[in-house]
């Protein structure tokens, strides 16, 4: 989800959005990936579920993916 630098794609002060933000503010706002958390691996159990891969990668910058890509391919 993403939009233009003067564009936003999730409305104004949507209650919901705002009880999901304070809500993960409250809980780890960033673990290394050197570490599992909970949300991770519900994350990656949801994209096996719901494409054709059997497995995921998970990586924290744009570098370390493409370097993941040109190793996976």
């Amino acid at each position: 989800m993403t939009s233009g630098i003067a564009v936003n794609s999730l409305r104004h002060s949507d209650p919901d959005l705002v009880k999901a933000v304070i809500d993960h503010a409250n809980t780890l706002v960033h673990v290394s990936n050197v570490y599992h958390s909970v949300p991770q691996i519900e994350l990656a159990q949801r994209l096996v579920e719901s494409s054709f891969a059997d497995r995921v990668f998970l990586s924290t910058t744009g570098t370390e993916t493409n370097e993941a890509a040109i190793k996976f391919a």
